[in-house]
C-alpha cells in the first residue's frame, strides 16, 4: 500500500488559513496535519479551538469556510481537509499525542525554509 505525502502547498495553505483565522479572532489552541492510519490515506488539518466548545462544530466549520472563501490564493486546501475539534474532552489530546509520536515541529515550507519535505505521519504548526 502506498502513502500520500503531505505536499508543500497544503502546508503553506494551512499556515495561511491559521493566520487568517487568528486575525478574525478565531482562537486556535493547536493545529497540525495528521495522517491517521486505518482511517484514510488522506491528510487532515486538525484545528483545535475553544470556538468548537463554545458554539459547536457546525458554527465553527461555517466560520472556517467563510475565511477559506476570503483567501483566493489557496492552492489546494478545502473545508473537507479540515477537522475542527474542541479543546475540552479527549479528542484533541488523543489526536495531538498521535501527531507528536511522528512529526516535524513547525519548520520547513510554512515558516520560510523553501525545500520539499516529506512528513511521515504529521506536521505540527502549534
Amino acid at each position: 500500500m502506498y502513502k500520500k505525502i503531505l505536499v508543500r502547498e497544503l502546508v503553506v495553505d494551512g499556515q495561511t488559513l491559521l493566520q487568517a483565522l487568528e486575525r478574525r479572532r478565531f482562537r486556535v489552541e493547536g493545529a497540525f496535519w495528521i495522517q491517521i492510519e486505518g482511517e484514510s490515506d488522506d491528510w487532515t488539518l486538525v484545528i483545535a479551538s475553544p470556538v468548537v466548545d463554545l458554539v459547536g462544530p457546525l458554527v465553527a466549520y461555517q466560520r472556517i469556510q467563510k475565511v477559506l472563501a476570503e483567501l483566493p490564493n489557496l492552492t489546494q486546501l478545502e473545508l473537507s481537509d479540515i477537522r475542527a475539534v474542541g479543546v475540552i474532552g479527549s479528542e484533541y489530546p488523543s489526536l495531538r499525542e498521535l501527531a507528536m509520536t511522528s512529526s516535524v515541529m513547525g519548520h520547513g515550507p510554512a515558516t520560510g525554509v523553501p525545500r520539499n519535505l516529506v512528513f511521515e505521519h504529521s506536521y505540527i504548526y502549534k
